[in-house]
């Protein structure tokens, strides 16, 4: 998501790090200002910026789990990565509600999401994923598949699937209602049992990017 800090006149993206990757990261939270008070170029910035936030958490827990970055992610992998891109996706949709309501009101509409469920629900029925971008997100994680992996295409069907659900919860923001419950169930599991078994509660702390020592955005 992106938002205002403080005092500041610029916009940040304000990044969750996932229940489950902060023990090997350490901040709950991470900010990055994208240098500009125009929430057009913002949002335009805003993409690669938290690309490059989530890239730089997944190699921390990758250095703790002794995997290379860019590796062939597991099932289980996968999904957890799935359920992090829905979570940013709602995110994402209702606080652009909170921080620019006339772009909303220009843009948005109920009957607009309505049909935008019901042709993304259309499209994963006949197997057309096209409204996802496997590509970046595997790029974002990490995940480097095979030629012809099946694990590639079940990403992309994970994918799809977090993009419907999150499409739901849009339509449900529309009625100015928040915490919907997912139909799929993958997306229902609580957020704390996608920590490892031996990993231990993370404390609650927020950084800002510029203030990682050993994790710049960029090397």
């Amino acid at each position: 998501m992106i938002t205002k800090r403080g005092k500041s006149n610029n916009f940040y993206v304000r990044y969750t790090v996932p229940v489950h990757l902060r023990e090997a990261f350490g901040p709950s939270e991470v900010w990055k200002t994208l240098g500009t008070p125009d929430r057009k170029l913002a949002r335009l910035k805003e993409p690669s910026v938290r690309a490059a936030i989530i890239a730089k958490v997944m190699k921390a827990n990758s250095k703790v789990n002794n995997e290379e970055v860019g590796f062939v992610p597991n099932r289980e992998q996968l999904e957890q990565a799935a359920i992090q891109v829905y979570d940013w996706l709602v995110e994402s949709d209702w606080s652009e509600r909170a921080h620019d309501p006339a772009f909303v009101a220009e843009f948005y509409s109920e009957e607009s999401s309505i049909k935008e469920v019901a042709d993304l629900r259309k499209q994963m029925a006949t197997g057309d994923f096209s409204a996802v971008d496997e590509g970046y997100w595997s790029e974002t994680f990490g995940f480097q598949f095979p030629p012809s992996s099946i694990l590639r295409i079940e990403f992309t069907q994970l994918l799809m699937q977090a993009t419907v659900e999150a499409a739901e919860r849009s339509v449900e923001h529309d009625k100015g209602v928040r915490g919907g419950k997912p139909s799929d169930p993958l997306f229902t599991l609580p957020r704390e049992l996608l920590r490892r078994p031996d990993s231990k509660p993370a404390a609650d702390t927020s950084v800002e990017l510029e203030e990682l020592s050993l994790l710049e955005l960029y090397e």
